[in-house]
């Protein structure tokens, strides 16, 4: 649900802002995470292209691993290299969100770049406000929300009952007005 939303509400600005057009979709993504951050990332392009049409050759993926590797320096070149004329940045989670922001920002004036994060918190909510942020919006859930759900699936836990592989969650966009 979380990808699905933040695909949407991407689609929505670049057919608002950019007539429909992208020249890159550059996809954060961290090989360890696991499947979770893979479903987000997975669900956010399907939806996107259900609203704004691009071929499989634009999009390109990257790996924030590669930060810690190699350092900012190296990632900024790389995504300079990589980067166009209107990019779309599609990050899994509220680091890799935090980790590419500075990178973004020191790209050439002359693209267009937007980001789209998950796991909105004080923190990206901090970005969002900073001046030509190109933070569009966050995916938020609030697991404080879900005590009643987690009691369950604990209890159930405890007494050797089946858990449910799905627990669901509300999630919500919250958009860089």
């Amino acid at each position: 649900i979380a990808g699905k939303i933040g695909g949407r509400e991407c689609g929505k600005f670049i057919n608002k802002n950019w007539n429909g057009e992208i020249d890159r979709i550059i996809i954060l993504e961290q090989k360890v995470t696991g499947i979770i951050s893979g479903y987000r990332i997975s669900a956010m392009l399907d939806e996107l292209r259900q609203v704004v049409n691009f071929k499989d050759e634009q999009v390109f993926h990257l790996d924030v691993s590669y930060l810690a590797v190699s350092g900012k320096k190296l990632l900024e070149g790389k995504i300079k290299r990589m980067a166009a004329k209107r990019n779309v940045f599609l990050s899994f989670n509220e680091k890799s969100t935090s980790l590419i922001y500075p990178v973004i920002k020191n790209l050439p004036k002359t693209s267009k770049n937007i980001l789209v994060g998950h796991n909105y918190n004080s923190r990206i909510g901090t970005l969002m406000n900073e001046t030509d942020s190109p933070i569009i919006g966050c995916i938020t859930y609030h697991p404080d929300l879900y005590g009643a759900q987690i009691l369950n699936i604990i209890q159930n836990y405890f007494a050797d009952k089946p858990i449910d592989q799905m627990n669901y969650t509300n999630h919500k966009w919250v958009p860089n007005i």
